[in-house]
């Protein structure tokens, strides 16, 4: 199996620490790293596919959406 490792020989890892190249599953990152670096990371990741297509966004505008988005999925939950 030829998988590339985000570590090196017994280096030391965190709990929730990404150490495999691919997708990352984030059904658990909120538990494993709080709130606030779920939020850091899915704007980076937001950033990042700006900045690939050429256009810087500011941070506040994703946290609107965010924001938008968490609120109308509230509402339906309450439903």
């Amino acid at each position: 199996m030829n998988v590339k490792l985000f570590i090196k020989n017994n280096e030391m890892i965190k709990q929730g620490q990404i150490i495999l190249h691919g997708d990352h599953d984030l059904s658990n990152y909120s538990e494993v790293y709080g709130f606030n670096d779920l939020f850091n990371y899915f704007v980076g990741i937001v950033q990042e596919i700006y900045r690939n297509h050429g256009v810087n966004i500011n941070s506040k505008h994703i946290d609107d959406g965010f924001k938008t988005n968490d609120q109308h999925s509230k509402y339906i939950q309450s439903r």
